[in-house]
């Protein structure tokens, strides 16, 4: 788990994004599965792991998840563990939102039906 709270500047994320891909290339190195979870708002956050995954010559798959706005809202307004994120850094990140390039598998997350969106992914 890496310290990454409070890291909002593009060069944190850069760096944020740049150790996500170290563990990434370790796991690969392992012959490990991975997950890689974050935001993504950005074309060029989500090529590096692409890039990584086709050099290694390992499958991947690229998850979009979206929810309604008022969902969102609701899930940002509590305090959370591992982020301090909330719903007006959401909407600052929106407005900077690159939409992925297929392939994808777009789900939609709604309340209380992260198992549907699991077992049909």
């Amino acid at each position: 788990k890496m310290e990454a709270m409070g890291k909002y500047r593009m060069e944190d994320k850069q760096e944020v994004y740049g150790q996500m891909g170290n563990l990434m290339r370790e796991a690969i190195e392992n012959e490990k599965d991975a997950i890689v979870d974050a935001t993504f708002f950005k074309k060029i956050f989500r090529e590096q792991f692409i890039s990584q995954a086709n050099d290694n010559k390992v499958p991947y798959c690229v998850f979009w998840i979206e929810a309604p706005e008022e969902i969102i809202k609701e899930r940002l307004s509590g305090k959370r563990v591992d982020s301090e994120a909330d719903y007006e850094v959401y909407q600052h990140l929106s407005g900077q939102f690159e939409t992925p390039s297929p392939p994808y598998l777009k789900l939609a997350s709604l309340r209380d039906n992260i198992e549907e969106m699991v077992i049909n992914a």
